[in-house]
């Protein structure tokens, strides 16, 4: 599938003079931490088993563009955004909720997942060509599942499918999908990612435990909207800068970065809109840089990493504070880094195929059974299982990544090992021209983006 065509006039990306904004100088010298609380920090971060990027920085954009009429539209739009944001020199770009349909239900369903499938492969195929991350709003069908969820779909540099972070929090006019029922953290550029989803906002424990996981940067998506539903008044600043707060407060009560992308206005049909304003919130508060309310521009900014100490957010953990043990069992529900239901499943030697019952499938996991794997172990230690070496020359055979047929590979116990396995497998070009490739990209994108 190649890039949608991007021509003149509605299709293409408004030509308007992006907001770069190359530094942090302008903000207050981090909180100097005593050695006390750092050494507390680390002593947590370890128990966690949480690890801390040695990148200093990151340079993160936020596309704010108007919906389109058609998800053709939109996706052209967010390849020319993504192609720009390349340019500044960002590593990873955001996109609004529901960016590549439009926040209607009747768009959703008229356009169907056909149109969403390719309009996926046409952005992965962007962030390839470009070497840059993105973080999209999209409606994600699942046939497997029979549903539709409102999502938050993370792409890495190489144009791999890192994540699908679905909206937890549903309000009346998500009557289209169904809610979320795991937060994950993800990796992008090196750096410790989360995403939450519009009415998620209101709910700061999402932050909180992603804080607590490690995560320093939560991208915030929205279709901003009133608290009945309709659009907000342009002039109505009160309730504008309430909708600014929330989002201060998620940054400083947390010390992580916030990037917020939200859709534009449509000062015609403020139906087809949000209230844009989208920003760029410092761990501090201080919004960074910030849009208007209808334009369609880029911002950029270089986030100062040390400044995402997450210090308040790890004050939950304080040994004699009462809700600690919540906080720990949240935090245990967390996934890092979780594929998408739909992801191919990974089998020995780093191959790749569909969840289906084929013959790779049905070889590669055909001795996965506990009482196999239970006879090996016997055998390692020496319990029989023969050979010269009295149980050495029989090595234990780990179940590592392992799973059942028709399980999600986001259920496993060792996510983390199956995360580092499935990096150099997932395909990475939807748009080859190559036909093995484009073959193997047909064999598992059916499955990867709808079930």
């Amino acid at each position: 599938m190649s890039d949608p065509t991007v021509s003149s006039g509605t299709l293409s990306a408004p030509s308007t003079r992006d907001r770069v904004v190359p530094s942090s100088s302008s903000l207050p010298p981090p909180k100097v931490i005593s050695n006390s609380s750092s050494s507390a920090l680390r002593d947590r971060d370890a128990m966690m088993n949480i690890a801390i990027p040695a990148r200093r920085s990151l340079t993160v954009a936020v596309g704010q563009f108007q919906s389109r009429p058609t998800v053709k539209e939109n996706t052209a739009v967010i390849v020319s955004f993504i192609e720009r944001a390349a340019k500044a020199g960002a590593q990873v770009v955001s996109f609004h909720e529901t960016a590549t349909t439009g926040y209607s239900a009747d768009a959703i369903h008229t356009n169907g997942h056909k149109a969403l499938t390719d309009s996926e492969r046409a952005i992965c195929s962007a962030c390839r060509k470009h070497g840059i991350a993105c973080v999209v709003g999209t409606a994600h069908f699942s046939e497997r599942h029979g549903n539709i969820k409102n999502t938050a779909l993370v792409i890495d540099e190489r144009g791999r499918c890192v994540c699908r972070q679905s909206k937890m929090q549903l309000v009346a006019d998500d009557h289209w999908a169904v809610p979320g029922t795991q937060m994950c953290t993800f990796s992008l550029a090196g750096v410790e990612c989360c995403a939450i989803i519009c009415h998620d906002i209101r709910h700061p424990e999402l932050v909180r435990l992603c804080a607590l996981k490690g995560a320093q940067v939560v991208f915030y998506i929205s279709w901003e909207t009133n608290l009945n539903d309709t659009s907000i008044a342009l002039t109505d600043q009160d309730t504008l800068s309430i909708y600014r707060a929330q989002v201060q407060a998620r940054a400083v009560e947390n010390n992580v970065w916030v990037i917020h992308a939200n859709a534009a206005a449509n000062v015609t049909n403020r139906a087809l809109g949000s209230h844009g304003m989208s920003r760029i919130v410092a761990p501090t508060g201080h919004v960074m840089v910030e849009a208007t309310c209808s334009e369609e521009t880029l911002l950029t900014h270089k986030l100062d990493l040390q400044l995402s100490t997450r210090s308040f957010a790890c004050e939950s953990l304080r040994s004699n504070y009462f809700l600690r043990d919540w906080y720990h069992s949240g935090i245990s529900n967390i996934v890092d880094a979780s594929m998408p239901p739909e992801s191919p499943v990974i089998g020995p030697g780093n191959m790749m195929s569909p969840r289906s019952s084929s013959p790779l499938h049905r070889s590669a996991f055909a001795s996965s059974s506990s009482s196999s794997v239970g006879k090996r172990r016997l055998s390692s230690n020496g319990g029989g299982g023969g050979g010269g070496g009295g149980g050495k020359s029989t090595r234990r055979i780990r179940s590592i990544g392992r799973t059942s047929a028709g399980t999600s590979p986001a259920q496993s116990p060792s996510l983390s090992m199956y995360k580092r396995r499935r990096v150099e497998s997932l395909p990475t070009d939807y748009s080859s021209s190559d036909s093995d490739a484009l073959s193997r990209s047909n064999s598992v994108t059916s499955n990867m983006f709808f079930g």
